[in-house]
């Protein structure tokens, strides 16, 4: 029995390998379950506000200083002041256009002008410029900055109040820096319903200027729930749940939730699939710490000739990720985030593991993200790379041992995507793009491979099949038009999508694919409804002409 039940096994082993090598997979896989974790996840994610920044950066312009009859030349400018380095880096480039330059009363005002415009234009919008009398001895021209600091820091009467250490990146007595006044400003916002106002009053010491805050939260709570068809038939097609948001839970402006959902087609499947999730973020100044756990669990059953044989998968999955805001003005923002993450799957047929199949996937992500804003245009562009680390292994799976994956993989991802309006249409017509693509020089695990053909990617399939490989691209399309009632938009997609390199397995490796649907926000809830269509596809890849889908997704 022993040897018959080993067989068996590695007879489903291969059969799937070589099902997911021949690029076109059963959507019950592990590709497909990934692929819906990580949509659940997007799905899930706190509808933080946005905040905009006043802040904008002008290049610095040549001064046009006058021709003067009394006027002494400038061999130097020097800028006295308690914190000479941070001078230099905000100053040095404008003082120098005076070098050599022979200046009277008029220019040096104008030079001590645009001086105090060039702080305040870094956001330093207390701290003075001040022109000592002097002789101009030597041709050396001083000027004394006085940085402006933050006195005290305060709520104002009636306020909702939290913690604001980790919410504020500036503190009592440090050089006040409108950049730190709109960051604290976004970390009180961040909660859904909150809103923050701040003030600046004259502190109790000269150059002191006393910050006072006032905001309120509507509620530390909200109830979300989503249905969907996004399952697969074999294991329920139509999913639904449910989460628990809590804010500022510890009166640190953080945020935690906590979901749970399943299949819902309960006498069909008997439990097909069911999945549940943690999330954790707090702000510290520029920085955000955030923790996610996730589990999924999928079942179908395999009807033989004389009984029947469930076949499951248990996954988990666990991330820390560190961001950091790099970069914030009117015209764009930049932040930085480093994610170590961890996932697991088990795999059980008849109720014995199949442990050829065990998988664990240990790894590190580094990404840029830059968001910018044109008139009536948003871009969006992010680039990152992603290492295995395999000392965060319990041990190598089989799929390891056998040479199927490179336990030390790395991929460079990236993602561009733009809301676009144009003038010749007014406001009622965006077009959306997005670009998204993986390369790697690696053989990948299959948790970490490229995947196109599902709603998530190239749409227009039935999503029971998807082409898999460690590299590719996909480029979708959305042509928006908004309505003009109920906040609704009708849409039209086309979607096209390729894996990269040779792989002798492979049939084919494009897809693309066409779509049109309804989104829109009625009583809290978005939905959206589509149908879609395949425009190409490989010969020996199976998708229904026609596809038809929707999502729910409520918010109290």
């Amino acid at each position: 029995m022993l040897i018959r039940s080993r067989t068996l096994t590695g007879l489903l082993f291969i059969t799937l390998a070589g099902t997911s090598a021949a690029g076109a997979a059963p959507l019950t896989s592990s590709t497909h379950q990934t692929e819906q974790d990580k949509a659940r996840q997007e799905a899930l994610a706190p509808q933080q506000q946005d905040f905009q920044s006043s802040q904008q950066r002008v290049a610095p312009q040549g001064i046009p200083f006058p021709e003067e009859t009394h006027c002494k030349l400038i061999n130097r400018v020097d800028i006295d002041s308690d914190n000479q380095a941070l001078t230099r880096k905000l100053l040095a480039k404008t003082a120098r256009q005076a070098q050599g330059r022979c200046l009277g009363s008029e220019g040096i005002r104008l030079l001590a002008y645009t001086l105090q415009n060039e702080l305040i234009a870094q956001g330093y919008i207390t701290s003075l410029i001040d022109v000592p009398s002097q002789s101009l001895e030597h041709g050396i021209l001083r000027f004394t900055l006085h940085y402006g600091k933050v006195g005290a820091i305060d709520y104002a009467d009636g306020s909702d109040t939290t913690r604001l250490w980790n919410s504020l990146p500036t503190s009592s007595g440090t050089i006040l820096r409108l950049s730190d006044l709109e960051q604290g400003m976004a970390n009180l916002q961040r909660l859904p319903g909150a809103t923050a106002h701040m003030k600046l009053l004259p502190g109790q010491h000269e150059g002191e200027s006393d910050i006072q805050i006032a905001r309120s939260l509507a509620k530390k709570w909200q109830l979300g729930a989503w249905l969907d068809d996004a399952g697969s038939k074999a294991s329920g097609r139509y999913q639904a749940g449910g989460a628990l948001y809590l804010y500022d839970l510890t009166t640190l402006n953080d945020i935690l939730y906590l979901s749970g959902g399943g299949d819902i087609e309960f006498n069909q499947h008997n439990d097909g699939n069911h999945n549940g999730s943690l999330y954790y973020s707090i702000p510290f100044g520029y920085w955000t710490l955030s923790a996610y756990g996730a589990y999924s669990q999928y079942r179908q059953q395999f009807n033989g000739n004389w009984s029947t044989m469930d076949y499951k998968s248990k996954n988990r999955y666990y991330s820390a990720t560190l961001s950091r805001l790099l970069s914030h003005t009117r015209q764009q923002k930049t932040t930085a985030d480093l994610r170590i993450a961890k996932s697991t799957s088990h795999y059980y047929f008849g109720g014995s593991e199949l442990l050829v199949m065990r998988k664990q996937n240990p790894s590190w992500e580094f990404t840029l993200n830059h968001q910018h804003y044109f008139n009536k245009k948003i871009v969006d562009a992010s680039i990152g790379i992603q290492r295995s680390l395999p000392w965060l292994s319990s041990t190598a799976t089989p799929e390891e041992q056998a040479g199927l994956y490179s336990p030390l993989s790395r991929i460079v991802h990236g993602n561009l995507q733009a809301m676009m309006k144009f003038d010749a249409t007014g406001d009622k017509f965006t077009w959306a793009p997005r670009l998204s693509a993986q390369f790697s020089p690696d053989k990948l695990a299959s948790d970490n491979k490229f995947n196109i053909g599902s709603r998530w990617s190239v749409r227009g399939f039935d999503g029971e099949n998807s082409l898999s490989g460690n590299q590719g691209w996909y480029w979708r399309n959305d042509f928006i038009w908004d309505l003009a009632t109920h906040e609704r938009q009708f849409y039209l997609g086309a979607d096209i999508g390729r894996l990269i390199g040779a792989d002798l397995y492979q049939k084919g490796k494009v897809l693309s694919g066409a779509v049109s649907g309804l989104r829109g926000q009625l009583w809290s809830t978005q939905y959206d409804l589509f149908i879609s269509t395949p425009l190409s596809k490989p010969d020996k890849f199976h998708s229904d002409a026609l596809n038809m889908g929707f999502s729910l997704q409520w918010r109290y």
